[in-house]
């Protein structure tokens, strides 16, 4: 059984329980993949469109850029303005995104629904990241 059809099993068990609990896992469960492969939408061109990723696709990628963010704050010769953002919100974090980066580069990545839910607490963390910027 693929990743991806694991997270919709386990999605569709959770909202089957009946329990509101569960159901609210399930939601978040899903609108943090949403959220992770809408990012890069272009809402004016009419020819965008959107590819869901797998979190074996996605978590690397984002984690290197997030880790790439981080490290770039010690170089005056780059300075874009979202990587110094995103780096100095989550220079506290580089020892996890390092550990992270380690799984999400490994063969076996993501080989069990921990790492997928460490994956999804980054996500919801840079989520709420932006959201708080972008409300201020």
């Amino acid at each position: 059984m693929g990743d991806s059809t694991r997270i919709a099993c386990s999605i569709r068990k959770r909202v089957a329980s009946g329990d509101l609990a569960e159901i609210r896992s399930a939601i978040q469960l899903f609108n943090g993949i949403m959220e992770g492969a809408l990012e890069n939408v272009d809402y004016e061109n009419p020819r965008s469109h959107i590819r869901i990723e797998t979190a074996e696709e996605f978590g690397p990628r984002f984690i290197d850029w997030l880790l790439n963010s981080v490290e770039d704050l010690n170089r005056t010769w780059l300075y874009n303005p979202l990587w110094k953002f995103i780096g100095e919100k989550f220079a506290p974090l580089q020892p996890l995104l390092n550990v992270l980066h380690k799984r999400a580069h490994s063969e076996l990545w993501p080989r069990t629904d921990l790492a997928i839910g460490e994956l999804l607490l980054v996500v919801y963390y840079f989520n709420r990241v932006v959201e708080e910027e972008w409300q201020s």
